[in-house]
């Protein structure tokens, strides 16, 4: 038969020969499984694992003591006795009575703080091996004393989050950023308070690493300046997302008809019914845009809305009086054009 100590690092043992510290682990032959459980403390460090140390064997050590009679002469008359038992069995009492027993316990216990039942061991006749020196007997292989230590990583994908705890918060514990937005996990729950599982968490058309990383623009707040248009919108048709009135002419982005202007700026030729309508419909906001900066909003809404009968054909086609003929285009310019109507409203 084996053994080694078990002694937990950076975690509680759960059971053992001594609660939460220490266990024996014995076996007898090669292959033989045994477990250690380990308790991680509320506020666990970066690793936990097992010291094992030191690992012996035991061999049982007996003997038998007697006196062999052989008789010459006129004793050859006689049957010959054969041997005379003079001791047989363990030589745990032997042990004992010289102290080895008390001798091999205290010095275990002051190597590693506790007696495992070595002295027990060898009162019952056992010596462990090679404590001996030298050593009684050699088992090959035998392992020389010392200490391994089987370190287990408790962030795999050292993100800052434990691997329990993302278990527990559904992320992938082998990936440090699981939504793939430019934040890590650990970042997304510790620092920004931000969803790691939902890459644009405020739903703002901007992920999540984007707003921190690029826009500096809150990843929680859909509309970081509060003009009332989506930090998205800003980025994607020439607004600062940081500034309500990139312009500085008065009039919050959100009411403001640049972002609308800028989309029509990016439509190709293609996408138009007629050259000349690009400069229209640029002409139809400017004179909004000056409706709004007189403080004439219900002008201005009139406008939008004739505006508006140019860019309504699509469902699958557009129709006779639509300027943007191409669906792709002028769906997403309407629903632009829809927005600033809620915003003047």
């Amino acid at each position: 038969g084996a053994a080694t100590v078990a002694v937990p690092v950076g975690a509680d043992l759960v059971g053992g020969d001594v609660p939460g510290i220490a266990d024996v682990l014995e076996w007898q032959a090669a292959g033989t499984a045994q477990t250690v459980t380990l308790q991680l403390p509320a506020a666990p460090g970066s690793s936990a694992g097992v010291d094992l140390g030191p690992i012996y064997h035991w061999l049982s050590a007996s003997a038998n003591v007697a006196i062999d009679l052989d008789f010459e002469g006129i004793f050859g008359l006689i049957g010959d006795p054969g041997n005379v038992d003079i001791f047989s069995g363990s030589l745990g009492p032997v042990f004992v009575a010289n102290g080895v027993d008390t001798a091999i316990g205290d010095a275990v216990a002051g190597a590693i703080g506790f007696d495992p039942g070595f002295a027990a061991q060898v009162a019952a006749g056992n010596l462990p091996v090679p404590f001996t020196d030298p050593e009684v007997a050699t088992f090959p292989p035998v392992p020389t004393l010392g200490s391994l230590v089987f370190s287990i990583g408790l962030d795999a994908d050292g993100d800052g989050l434990l691997d329990g705890e993302e278990l527990a918060l559904g992320t992938d514990p082998d990936d440090a950023d699981t939504d793939d937005d430019g934040l890590s996990d650990g970042d997304e729950v510790l620092v920004y308070g931000t969803d790691p599982l939902d890459a644009d968490t405020d739903d703002d058309g901007l992920t999540d690493g984007e707003e921190v990383l690029v826009y500096g623009t809150d990843p929680l707040d859909p509309d970081t300046d509060d003009d009332g248009l989506l930090d998205g919108i800003e980025v994607d048709f020439g607004t600062d997302p940081l500034d309500p009135d990139t312009d500085d002419d008065g009039i919050p982005d959100g009411q403001d008809v640049e972002f609308i202007q800028n989309a029509i700026a990016a439509l190709a030729a293609s996408d138009l019914k007629a050259p000349g309508h690009r400069t229209a419909m640029l002409s139809h906001l400017n004179s909004i845009e000056h409706s709004v900066a007189k403080g004439h909003v219900a002008q201005a809404l009139t406008k939008l809305r004739n505006l508006r009968t140019h860019l309504d054909g699509c469902g699958t086609s557009a129709d006779n009086t639509d300027w943007v003929v191409d669906c792709g285009a002028q769906i997403p310019l309407r629903a632009l054009l829809d927005l600033l109507v809620a915003n003047l409203s």
